[in-house]
């Protein structure tokens, strides 16, 4: 699979997206609706550019997650913080490599 995004006439910005090899199912209808998106927004003089979201569009359906989006599931506690306490005792990089 390889997805290039090259822009067809730099002046005006208009991008070609070449495509090759198997795509997954989903490509088409997320490289549309990006497009409708881009069009919406006023192709050319957007200040916004949607077709550039294609690959982590298509990642978040692969994998169900998007690494700017919230993930609900964390609710309030999003991050977990590890900590070294006297009950792990700290060692040297030698004796990590001896493995005494």
């Amino acid at each position: 699979m390889k997805a290039v995004l090259a822009p067809r006439n730099i002046a005006y910005f208009n991008r070609l997206l070449d495509v090759e090899g198997d795509l997954p199912p989903a490509f088409a209808s997320i490289r549309d609706r990006l497009y409708t998106q881009q069009k919406a927004s006023g192709r050319r003089k957007a200040s916004v550019d949607h077709i550039f979201d294609l690959p982590v569009e298509l990642a978040r359906d692969l994998t169900g997650y998007r690494h700017d989006c919230h993930i609900g599931e964390l609710r309030d506690k999003p991050y977990e913080v590890l900590q070294t306490t006297t009950a792990t005792p700290k060692r040297s990089w030698l004796r990590k490599v001896l493995g005494v």
